[in-house]
């Protein structure tokens, strides 16, 4: 679903920056508890602002991602 920003010149620039190959390794993905731990590390690094992007197959799994995002803040 992201492979295309790897391609796109602002993306591939801020890839770059970051020593990245592919937008797959910035990506957050998982359950609950994987995608929490993964944010938790990336706020611990100096992070203070970031964009979450919803993706699910239902209705439920966004409602999910909701409720897991927000318990975070």
């Amino acid at each position: 679903m992201f492979a295309v920003y790897g391609g796109l010149p602002s993306y591939r620039a801020m890839l770059d920056r970051e020593g990245l190959g592919d937008p797959n390794e910035i990506a957050v993905v998982g359950d609950e508890a994987s995608v929490r731990e993964q944010l938790e590390a990336v706020f611990a690094a100096g992070a203070t602002d970031v964009l979450a992007a919803e993706f699910g197959s239902s209705p439920e799994d966004l409602a999910r991602t909701r409720v897991c995002l927000a318990s975070l803040l």
